[in-house]
């Protein structure tokens, strides 16, 4: 991860891409591996996947307010609604959208979560790069990483006993969501 200390940019993480899998299996497996990150049974790990349409609420307590469609639309739609252990407001996660689940602890690089955020950016920031895309960090109303005025990911953290979970950054939404008339959107997400 960009601004990491030298001893830790040579450090591994492993890696599982777990294709297209449900939010509560996804929430499950990341509580049973931060666990084993936590006593150090295993090292940083790092999930990639996607999940089937699903609405996930931040710990906001406005964030279920934000969802603004009826539950049976949403079931219509093939969608879910979760409450998640991050911070923040209502994020939609579906289909096509690559969302990453980094399990770190933090002990081992630095114990700040403003960092840990701003490493996540610079990361994002230069893998952008390396596409072609220039990416910025987002302004004082927008959070996550910008490609002009268009969300390229967003994120969202919990740390707890400074191991990551729920650190899940995302690409924006395929076209055919439901997203943009389901909920109100936070930070132009």
């Amino acid at each position: 991860m960009a601004g990491l200390p030298s001893s830790a940019v040579a450090r591994s993480v492993t890696v599982h891409k777990l294709g297209r899998i449900g939010y509560g299996r996804s929430q499950w497996l990341q509580r049973a591996l931060a666990a084993e990150v936590r006593t150090g049974r295993r090292g940083d790990t790092l999930l990639l996947l996607e999940h089937p349409p699903v609405f996930t609420l931040g710990r906001l307590q406005s964030s279920a307010d934000n969802v603004v469609a009826s539950a049976a639309d949403i079931a219509a739609a093939g969608a879910t609604v979760h409450q998640s252990e991050r911070g923040g407001n209502v994020t939609f996660h579906g289909p096509g959208q690559l969302v990453a689940y980094p399990l770190l602890d933090l002990s081992r690089f630095r114990k700040s979560v403003h960092w840990y955020v701003s490493a996540l950016e610079q990361t994002l920031i230069q893998a952008a790069a390396e596409f072609g895309l220039e990416a910025r960090r987002g302004g004082k109303e927008e959070t996550g990483v910008w490609v002009d005025d268009r969300k390229l990911a967003a994120i969202g953290v919990s740390v707890s006993r400074w191991v990551t979970t729920c650190a899940r950054f995302r690409t924006p939404p395929a076209a055919r969501n439901p997203r943009p008339s389901a909920m109100h959107p936070c930070n132009k997400a």
